[in-house]
């Protein structure tokens, strides 16, 4: 996929531009992607994204060379069908106007955004650079329910990664130690059906263990416990170990996976805080 190589400040964000005294704070409120696509000459006129398919999560602004850089986090959770990303729009908050198209960005080389059911826990993410200065200094609308530490995201895909690796490496070794084996116990006459057999059953066990991975919220009432159930992309012949992981919350405790059969399981969190909050778990599904 190229780089975001057309974007533009529409028209109506260059009249909130305008409209901000000094001092005064732009405030992003969201973004958007969309599958369409317009001329890039057109992209000023703009004032919805082209053919919307789903809201974009914002991270933490940060500050970089005098540049304002948001993060942002495109994730597949409640995509129904697959589509072909070309914008990313970002909204913000005018005084007389309320909610407009503050900026656009557009692709011509599209990058295919998998649905939930063809790519569980896909997500993708980058970062865009908006100039800031002491006259008109950025605020970034932050919806606690989609916020997720990216680093810690990464992690636990880092650590599926590596429990891939093992399982194909210790597939390896267990091959290699079967062919030696045989090898070994046909020189000497000696060939061991039992050892062999075991060997064998541990080499199979390994290939055919699944690891599917996912991720979604759960919203938990003040000072209360939920659950949620969470169905597995695919099923396992038998219930699987289960790993879960949550972002940081101060207010979350106890996240753990429970009631876990063949098809799915259980997701439960406890939050301690005084106010409703919906906390992101992400896990990983390991077994036959």
């Amino acid at each position: 996929m190229k780089l975001w190589e057309n974007t533009a400040l529409t028209e109506k964000g260059t009249a909130l531009q305008n409209k901000l005294f000094d001092g005064q704070t732009l405030k992003i409120t969201g973004a958007k992607a969309g599958a369409g696509e317009v001329p890039s000459v057109n992209l000023r006129q703009q004032t919805q994204i082209t053919d919307e398919r789903q809201e974009i999560t914002l991270q933490p602004v940060r500050t970089e060379d005098g540049k304002a850089v948001i993060p942002v986090l495109l994730e597949n959770i409640e995509v129904k069908e697959s589509y072909e990303l070309h914008q990313v729009g970002f909204y913000a908050q005018d005084p007389e106007e309320g909610e407009i198209l503050y900026c656009i960005a557009q692709t011509s080389e599209g990058k295919k955004i998998p649905s939930a059911a063809e790519s569980p826990g896909f997500s993708i993410t980058w970062n865009f650079c908006f100039q800031n200065s002491d006259t008109a200094p950025f605020e970034v609308v932050l919806d606690s329910a989609g916020l997720v530490g990216v680093e810690q995201h990464k992690k636990l895909l880092d650590s599926v990664d590596e429990i891939k690796n093992r399982i194909y490496e210790l597939s390896s070794e267990l091959n290699k130690k079967a062919d030696s084996t045989v090898v070994s116990q046909g020189l000497a006459g000696k060939a061991n059906q039992t050892d062999l057999n075991t060997l064998s059953s541990q080499v199979n066990n390994v290939k055919n263990m699944k690891i599917v991975t996912g991720n979604g919220p759960i919203t938990v009432g003040p000072y209360g416990n939920a659950d949620k159930w969470v169905n597995f992309p695919s099923t396992f012949s038998s219930p699987p170990i289960v790993i879960i992981s949550n972002a940081y919350s101060s207010y979350s405790r106890g996240l753990a996976a429970v009631d876990i059969t063949k098809t799915g399981f259980n997701a439960r969190d406890s939050n301690m805080g005084s106010g409703t909050t919906t906390f992101y778990y992400s896990y990983v599904a390991i077994g036959k």
